[in-house]
């Protein structure tokens, strides 16, 4: 009665080829459904979201748009936002801390109150752009006096996140 599991080195020489045979016939039939998958992944995978395209549009339109000539008001943003997101806090914290003798709750009111500097301006910046006569960011068809609600509630939202918890 034959062994059914032989060590490599019992096994004979028709043994072991047959035994590779076996092994190599197996990695060719995965090899080739891993390249079956591959080349048609819809077989394994069917698509769930079904495309139609419109030829009279192959490309999408051209943006009428440049920032070439808004680069003053994105580079005076950003410095803003470098400004009051890095410069400003390290400062303040080492300057507050080590310079002062304030509570920790001072420190922390002070800096977090500061840090609000470029959405204070961006807010003021909006509603003045909302307000002046002939503003074309306005939503179609508002008026002048229609009033924005999130400008009425940022002021109680900053007053919120600067007052000092006692």
């Amino acid at each position: 009665m034959p062994l059914l599991h032989q060590p490599p080195f019992w096994r004979t020489k028709s043994q072991q080829d047959t035994r590779e045979k076996k092994r190599e016939a197996k990695l060719k039939a995965r090899e080739e459904a891993r390249r079956q998958v591959l080349e048609h992944p819809s077989a394994v995978y069917p698509p769930t979201q079904v495309l139609y395209t419109d030829p009279s549009f192959p490309d999408p339109p051209p943006l009428e748009y440049s920032l070439r000539t808004r680069w003053k008001s994105i580079a005076l943003f950003w410095s803003l936002v470098f400004i009051d997101v890095v410069c400003l806090p390290i400062t303040l914290y080492f300057a507050l801390w080590y310079g002062t003798h304030l509570s920790h709750n001072a420190v922390f009111s002070i800096s977090t109150g500061a840090l609000g500097t470029v959405s204070i301006v961006e807010y003021f910046r909006r509603w003045y752009k909302l307000w002046k006569k002939g503003s074309n960011c306005r939503v179609i068809g508002a008026r002048r006096y229609y009033v924005n609600l999130t400008l009425l509630f940022k002021p109680e939202e900053m007053r919120a996140v600067t007052d000092p918890v006692e």
